[in-house]
């Protein structure tokens, strides 16, 4: 169309309008109002909340009725019948020109779309100096009633953008000042979409990406930075990797720290709340972060032990979306994720208290007494709870609150066995807590659409924990245990590599890095089942010759695998296509003494590192009587940050 059809276009609609009655009501709101419960203006023939989208604003309830201001009823007068034709006319030459500007509008975008595809050929190293791209095809007004829907799902914690701020942000990203926002709104509208959206998907994700790269979201303290920050660690796929959420959560901690929060707020009840609540499920957030992954945490327990916790009726804003049919009419509020989350905070505390170093907990007896004492009190409550809801809850709301109580039994098991690595006394019950904790991977099998789960990278990491203590207790102790308990302890690892398999299925981008983990635990369940079924042990029973003190623990790993470079090998071969690195590689990302290097009953010295061995992320004295408030280095029980660097290495992206 012609630069001067279009003038021509424009004028006759300005024409038009100008002739238009000053205020045409309705009796009752639009279609699209009524559903998403907006306030209407009743406006004809568009109202107000309808004005930003194309198409026609429906009244499907009744005509429109003419209403007009009262200094005008005196002084207009009644409308003939040749007027009404007249004005009917009017509303159909209108809509005739809604019809031309939305046709004129698609041809644009096409040709926008591409000159975008041919510049991005032509410069793609440029990116950043690009301005985010807009939605080729903008939501209607149901995908934003989604929005703010889902958006209410975490009202708790984050702040709801107004529905001026999401159109904006929506059509018009580059105008936006503050790019957390598009990085929130468009990773919220992206966790909505069908699997099969994955055009859509892809544009949204760009926006992200683009927002990314203003540095500010980084290194300017704010509320809507930080809950972006939060929001990418813990909720949906995209960066869910050991590195990528370990260095999201250290950015949102370090900017929680800089704002001094959770900022006084004297005046605003709610507004303190929520960010009572943001800030403490920041430190649960940390403390996880350092039994996922064995890195010290960002926020001390000792600096905001003077904190308080969020209301319990505040807390009432986070559950799940009801599907109950009269969920309208009840009254009853759901107590569950309130209670759910105030426990949470509780352990991450008692987390918080062994691994400060600057906190001189009790010793691990004490310690034990206080988890088992945690552990009953919450379970009770929680299940009061859900028996005392049952009758006015729906199916998915009854379904969140069983995953709830298996994801807090898990997450006491889990703790039990990576703190309490250094007290031989409870080894035995570390070994039945690993097997528990393993037999409860089928009732966790979820994804980031449930509200009562575990973080993305619990459900991916913290199963290796237990996996890893039933592993070496089989090929250390194979030759102490009957054949009933080692092929039991195997179908608990077998478990594990199902629990996977069921994982990479609710997966979308995550899905090959689910595959990759289920990998993981299929190698070392062959390795476990051929060194349980070999009358040889896999490795040389031969001790290595004496070498000095300080080099034996990064020896011993070497050791392990060269000993005997033959298993190694003809292990590669029996695996063939299970293991798809070396086999050494798998075995460097290990403890060097899970897989002992020689007979466990010949004697050896003990090196540093194997004293200070800790399981996780466990913190483990190095000498009984040494304090454990002193500052030690963390391990892990599996390498992820060098697994996901090998992989990044290799140049294989993720989804």
């Amino acid at each position: 169309m012609s630069s001067l059809a279009n003038a021509g276009l424009a004028r006759y609609a300005v024409s038009i309008i100008h002739h238009v009655p000053k205020l045409i009501l309705t009796r009752f709101e639009c279609d699209d109002c009524k559903q998403k419960k907006f306030r209407c203006s009743k406006e004809f023939p568009k109202c107000s909340a309808c004005k930003p989208w194309p198409g026609p604003c429906n009244y499907s309830r009744d005509k429109p009725a003419v209403k007009v201001r009262v200094d005008e009823q005196t002084t207009r007068p009644s409308l003939g019948l040749t007027d009404q034709r007249s004005i009917e006319g009017l509303h159909e030459r209108l809509r005739k020109v809604e019809e031309a500007v939305q046709a004129l509008t698609n041809a644009v975008t096409q040709a926008v779309d591409a000159m975008n595809h041919t510049s991005t050929n032509c410069q793609r190293g440029s990116e950043k100096g690009h301005a985010p791209h807009e939605a080729r095809d903008p939501p209607s007004n149901l995908s934003v009633g989604g929005f703010l829907e889902n958006a209410s799902l975490g009202d708790a914690f984050f702040i709801t953008p107004s529905e001026d701020l999401l159109i904006q942000t929506i059509f018009r990203p580059e105008t936006v000042s503050r790019k957390a926002w598009v990085l929130y709104i468009n990773y919220m509208i992206l966790t909505m979409l069908a699997d099969n959206e994955d055009v859509k998907a892809q544009k949204y994700r760009n926006n992200m990406k683009l927002a990314l790269n203003d540095s500010r979201i980084f290194l300017e303290p704010h509320e809507v930075n930080l809950q972006a920050l939060v929001m990418l660690a813990i909720h949906g796929e995209d960066y869910a990797s050991p590195n990528l959420s370990w260095m999201l959560v250290g950015h949102a901690c370090r900017q929680a720290e800089a704002l001094g929060f959770p900022i006084a707020s004297t005046t605003d009840y709610v507004t303190t709340q929520r960010r009572l609540s943001l800030f403490w499920l920041l430190f649960a957030v940390d403390k996880s972060c350092v039994l996922a992954f064995g890195r010290p945490c960002f926020l001390s327990s000792t600096t905001y032990s003077h904190i308080p916790l969020p209301d319990l009726g505040y807390l009432t804003r986070f559950q799940p979306r009801s599907d109950s049919p009269h969920a309208h009419k009840r009254s009853e509020i759901s107590l569950f994720g309130g209670r759910m989350f105030l426990a949470r905070i509780e352990l991450a505390k008692m987390i918080g208290a062994v691994v400060d170093s600057r906190h001189i907990p009790e010793p691990e007896e004490g310690l034990k007494e206080h988890l088992g004492q945690w552990y009953t009190r919450t379970n009770k409550i929680l299940n009061d709870t859900l028996q005392n809801e049952r009758a006015f809850s729906g199916p998915n709301e009854l379904r969140e609150m069983a995953l709830g109580i298996s994801t807090i039994k898990f997450e006491y098991l889990h703790v039990l066995m990576v703190l309490l690595k250094s007290h031989s006394p409870s080894a035995s019950l570390r070994l039945e807590a690993a097997r528990e904790a393993t037999s409860l991977l089928p009732s966790m099998v979820s994804n980031w659409t449930s509200v009562y789960n575990s973080m993305i990278w619990h459900l991916l990491y913290f199963p290796f924990i237990p996996y890893f203590i039933i592993f070496e207790n089989l090929v250390q102790r194979h030759a102490l245990l009957s054949k009933v308990t080692i092929q039991q302890d195997l179908e608990h690892l077998s478990t594990t590599v199902s629990y996977y398999s069921s994982m990479t299925r609710q997966m979308q981008m995550l899905a090959p890095l689910c595959a990759r983990l289920q990998n993981i635990a299929t190698v070392f369940l062959h390795l476990a089942k051929l060194h349980t079924d070999c009358s040889d042990p896999l490795y040389s029973t031969q001790p290595p010759a004496p070498e000095p003190l300080q080099s034996r623990s990064s020896q011993s790993q070497k050791t392990s695998i060269s000993a005997n470079g033959m298993s190694t090998g003809s292990l590669q071969t029996e695996l063939g296509g299970e293991c798809d690195v070396d086999l050494e590689q798998y075995l460097q990302w290990l403890p060097p003494d899970v897989i002992p290097p020689q007979d466990t009953q010949s004697t050896d010295i003990p090196d540093e590192d194997s004293n200070q061995r800790v399981l996780g992320a466990e913190v483990v004295e190095l000498l009984p009587a040494e304090p454990r408030g002193t500052k030690r280095p963390f391990d892990v029980m599996f390498d992820w940050f060098a697994w996901d660097v090998y992989y990044g290495e290799q140049n294989i992206e993720i989804g």
